[in-house]
């Protein structure tokens, strides 16, 4: 049975602690966020750039600007590089400091925890806390961030252009933004239900390889080769359609 959704305040806490994971390293992430200021600013410049260059090449023919086209292009492409690298190197270098910090922490808790638990809980659900959570805690904490920061950015350059060009067309087409963001967050909310299944999938997988893994001796005794392929297939198969929920998970 899926676990229910945390209150706003409960989220709010917990991603708070998430973020202090990062905060060490709060310097590489800002030059991340200046990579995305220069994306986002490539992304205005673009739509400004194709403007003037239908203006005075068919409207009002300017042989002059014709000839800056190409050296507008390649400026544009180049910055628009320069920005996304900068924008994805940053926060994945981050990112990776925070995947090893909390792996680092949640094994020291897992050297603390009395027998009891260990009896409790299969390994194979505690080693994918260790190898699978990790890894999608610190993309919550570093790659969601950067893509709202970026997203958004790209989106206030583009609404500004938007209004310089026409402001009643830009009020017209905002009044669809309640709908979608309606719609997105009810699709949103349905992934993170989905949450916990993933985990539960993802730590059934790593136990049945490691079990047999581990007991590959005892499993060539006692001839049971079969039996096993027949368990990890089916926990493949299990395993499978979580997978295509967090391949096809929308922006968050």
């Amino acid at each position: 049975m899926t676990a229910p959704l945390p209150s706003a305040a409960e989220a709010r806490a917990v991603y708070g602690r998430l973020l202090g994971y990062a905060k060490p390293w709060r310097g590489q992430f800002l030059v991340g966020v200046l990579g995305m200021a220069l994306y986002a600013a490539t992304d205005a410049g673009t739509a400004w750039f194709v403007d003037q260059f239908l203006r005075h090449a068919f409207v009002d023919p300017d042989p002059r600007v014709v000839w800056a086209v190409p050296l507008g292009v390649l400026l544009l492409f180049l910055l628009r590089g320069l920005g996304d690298y900068v924008a994805t190197y940053f926060p994945a270098k981050v990112g990776r400091h925070v995947v090893k910090a909390i792996r680092r922490d949640l094994f020291a808790q897992y050297l603390h925890l009395p027998a009891s638990w260990y009896d409790a809980q299969p390994a194979g659900r505690a080693l994918s806390r260790l190898v699978y959570d990790a890894e999608q805690v610190a993309e919550a904490a570093t790659t969601s961030v950067a893509v709202v920061i970026r997203d958004s950015l790209v989106i206030m350059g583009l609404l500004a252009f938007m209004f310089w060009k026409s402001w009643q067309f830009t009020l017209l087409a905002l009044v669809a933004a309640p709908l979608v963001g309606w719609v997105l967050g009810g699709i949103n909310r349905r992934f993170r239900r989905h949450s916990a299944r993933i985990q539960q999938s993802m730590g059934d997988f790593t136990r049945v390889a490691q079990e047999s893994l581990a007991a590959q001796r005892l499993v060539k005794v006692s001839n049971a080769q079969a039996a096993e392929a027949r368990r990890f297939e089916a926990a493949t198969r299990r395993n499978a359609p979580t997978v295509y929920l967090t391949q096809s998970r929308p922006p968050r």
